[in-house]
């Protein structure tokens, strides 16, 4: 076996951890998704935290990714700084290329399915955070209607308890 050979069977196995890691990042995120569907809010501390997690792993293996990348680099006399799959892909056997090329595409594609349902999830987040927000308003508005006075049509002064019809008869 070649020095190509074994080190195309190395970055073949490092990109095949990376392609079970962004399939289980997908797998939280989806479940995150879900819960916050659902409102199941106590339920988001713990896949945040298995997403905190699985960011990690991401890190750990991005470092492991370039190492490999930047040793097959040196071995074959490329920019070790700038190298990336692509340039190297013509060092390896074809079945071996092509069987990188192909988990290189399905990580891409689930980096990008990853990065949509972040987006929905923010988009969540940022919609149930303005809902408690004016419930919390609202309620505060309530609250404040006992130091509140105003007039009545016949110009009767009225106090806070009258005033409570912001929600029907001032309960929610």
């Amino acid at each position: 076996m070649s020095v190509f050979e074994e080190a195309g069977t190395v970055l073949l196995e490092v990109l095949k951890e990376g392609c079970v890691l962004q399939r289980k990042l997908l797998e939280v995120v989806r479940e995150e998704q879900e819960i916050l569907v659902q409102n199941r809010i106590g339920e988001l501390g713990d896949v945040v935290k298995k997403k905190a997690d699985l960011i990690l792993e991401n890190q750990v293996f991005e470092r492991k990714l370039t190492g490999v990348l930047r040793n097959i680099a040196s071995f074959a006399g490329l920019d070790e700084e700038e190298v990336c799959i692509s340039q190297v892909l013509p060092l390896f056997p074809e079945e071996i290329a092509i069987s990188m090329e192909a988990l290189q595409r399905e990580i891409w594609e689930t980096s990008a399915e990853l990065q949509r349902v972040n987006q929905q999830n923010a988009i969540l987040i940022k919609d149930t955070l303005n809902y408690f927000n004016a419930v919390f308003a609202l309620l505060a508005r309530i609250e404040n209607y006992n130091s509140f006075e105003a007039y009545d049509p016949s110009g009767k002064k009225e106090t806070g308890k009258a005033l409570q019809g912001i929600l029907i008869d001032g309960r929610m």
